[in-house]
């Protein structure tokens, strides 16, 4: 199906998108200046694009480079790669099993920490790190010149992220569940403490931002709850709320909604905003716009057609299962400044 040439090795090259998702993109300039660098190398070279970049590069050229068609399942294109080349795609993690080596091609590193932020340290990384074109090619025919033996560093990250990918999960899955063997089964106690979560949002630079989280820090020394605290992303531009979300420490745990990041249908989608949806829904399927529905029957009455609230708090349920899964709270605290859009998510938030 891919013609790979039997007698070269075979490298992947799969990065993931820029910017955020309502806005994503990726440097195609860039990419056609690295494909034509990556052609000068004697292996077959696969490009696996994240899906949601392939309008982003649908006119480069990519000459030489062989692209699998979207039929083929990245993890089983994984099994025939000698090498990946990857950016800050968590895609490394599947391919760290397979003990081949990983090259982490950061040539925006400053500007993606920065956009999107980080997990991960360049230090914890599993693979050399190269930020040009030239340096990527140079370690690529490095790492495939002679057998690769992974480092301590690898061996490292093979132990942290991937313990149990050994070829064996299945066989331990079977003994725990038909024969009751639990001698390599961690089996976690359910929390007996009641749990809190503190509902920050889009926190200000006000005095009740900084008297909110010092009511955060209090619950969490109290030590006799689990405390969460939620807050949106754009909470990393304020630094003064930055330093007390620091401060807190490991017994909090911080969860960050990315603002204007909504669980939609296509057709909601198309109805918020026709230029984001992914796919045109027919014309019988797309609700009158909700969101100009909404923001003039709240203002005018603090209220909404009965059609319009059982849809908005369906978008919601499903908006915060998406941030949350499903774990909900025995108490939450509000922070004094939240927006409509805050208290209406929080809804479904306790137990």
């Amino acid at each position: 199906m891919l013609g790979l040439d039997p007698d070269k090795k075979t490298v992947l090259y799969a990065p993931t998108w820029r910017g955020n998702k309502g806005s994503a993109r990726f440097d195609a300039e860039q990419l056609e200046k690295d494909i034509d660098s990556l052609t000068k190398l004697n292996a077959n070279v696969v490009f696996q694009a994240h899906h949601i970049m392939l309008r982003h590069i649908k006119d480069v050229d990519y000459g030489s480079i062989i692209v699998p068609p979207p039929s083929v399942v990245t993890n089983e294109l994984l099994a025939v790669v000698d090498l990946l080349i990857s950016d800050y795609s968590s895609i490394f993690f599947d391919f760290l099993a397979t003990g081949k080596p990983i090259v982490h091609y950061l040539y925006d590193y400053d500007a993606y920490a920065e956009e999107r932020g980080l997990l991960l340290d360049k230090s914890e990384l599993p693979g050399p790190i190269v930020t040009t074109s030239d340096e990527l090619v140079a370690e690529v025919n490095h790492l495939t010149a002679d057998m690769y033996t992974p480092d301590e560093k690898y061996r490292r990250a093979q132990a942290k992220f991937a313990p149990h990918d050994d070829g064996h999960a299945s066989d331990r899955t079977i003994r725990w569940f038909l024969q009751e063997d639990t001698s390599e089964t961690n089996l976690i106690e359910t929390r007996k403490r009641p749990s809190i979560i503190f509902w920050g949002g889009r926190l200000d630079k006000s005095k009740k931002t900084r008297d909110f989280l010092e009511s955060v820090r209090i619950a969490a020394e109290a030590g006799d709850k689990d405390v969460t605290l939620f807050v949106a992303h754009s909470v990393k531009s304020n630094e003064a709320a930055m330093e007390q979300i620091r401060k807190l420490g490991l017994s909090v745990s911080v969860v960050a909604r990315n603002d204007y990041e909504m669980a939609m249908t296509t057709a909601e989608r198309h109805a918020r905003n026709p230029e984001e949806a992914s796919e045109v829904a027919p014309q019988s399927q797309r609700p009158t716009p909700f969101w100009k529905r909404l923001t003039s029957a709240f203002r005018r009455t603090q209220d909404a057609d009965e059609g319009l609230d059982s849809l908005l708090s369906e978008m919601y349920k499903r908006e915060y299962r998406r941030v949350f899964g499903d774990s909900q709270f025995d108490e939450l605290v509000m922070f004094p400044g939240a927006s409509h859009f805050w208290k209406k998510l929080a809804e479904h938030a306790r137990r």
